[in-house]
């Protein structure tokens, strides 16, 4: 059996580790931002305003602490789910890995890898993963999920 960094096995399935502590910290660094600018700004139509979307960002990165991707290997399927459904897709449906750089005056700020999937006739991607400026962990996740996509 392999040992993954990026998967964690559970029965036969591996399910994607999110970045939770991140997530967490991002979250509650958001609200407190929108705290204190309410505390400085209390009279401040505009201020107010921006804090309470400072402060529903950070609600909606807590809230999505709990999608989860689970890569079925013995019924070939992928499943991303979060709190409210469950999208399945099988491995049959996969066609490509696609990594996405952003880049800002020449320097690469921001690196995304997503899964794509055609179903129905339409191109579906899910975003996996986002990695700061190095694509080398990117290029680790990838290895990870293509080599338990081609087990059993």
């Amino acid at each position: 059996m392999e040992s993954f960094k990026y998967l964690k096995e559970e029965n036969g399935k591996y399910i994607l580790k999110n970045q939770s502590v991140m997530n967490f910290c991002l979250g509650v660094g958001c609200i407190a931002i929108a705290g204190l600018i309410i505390i400085k700004n209390p009279s401040s139509i505009g201020a107010i305003a921006f804090a309470i979307i400072v402060a529903g960002l950070g609600v909606m990165i807590l809230y999505g602490m709990k999608s989860q991707t689970v890569f079925e290997p013995s019924s070939r399927t992928v499943t991303f789910r979060n709190r409210n459904n469950a999208t399945i897709y099988s491995f049959d449906d996969f066609q490509t890995f696609s990594m996405t750089k952003v880049k800002q005056v020449g320097i690469t700020t921001n690196n995304m890898l997503y899964m794509v999937f055609e179903k129905n006739g339409k191109s579906m991607p899910h975003l996996i993963r986002q990695y700061g400026p190095v694509a080398k962990k990117a290029q680790q996740l990838y290895d990870e999920i293509e080599s338990v996509m081609n087990s059993k």
